[in-house]
């Protein structure tokens, strides 16, 4: 199985989640870490994110609650993977 975000190639899926997650809660790079970060702890956050973009991976879905799981148990890396930092 294959997984993609925005066009990059992840060679797993917990990556590709945090690519998914990292790209939404920073707005592209809008965002501030701040404002990402406060984001990370709203848990409408996965359900606007299966919203807009339906949880799309490539070849494969992500549900609210991968989303809000993945969200709690890897914020870190969520973050910096956003902005290159934690």
């Amino acid at each position: 199985m294959s997984y993609a975000i925005e066009g990059i190639a992840y060679d797993n899926r917990n990556d590709a989640l945090t690519a998914l997650i990292a790209n939404w809660v920073s707005a592209g790079g809008e965002n501030n870490i701040t404002e990402a970060t406060a984001a990370l702890y709203n848990t409408d956050t996965a359900a606007d994110i299966i919203k807009v973009g339906g949880g799309d991976l490539g070849d494969d879905y992500a549900t609210e609650g991968d989303l809000l799981e993945h969200m709690g148990n890897y914020r870190a890396d969520i973050l910096e993977h956003a902005y290159g930092e934690a």
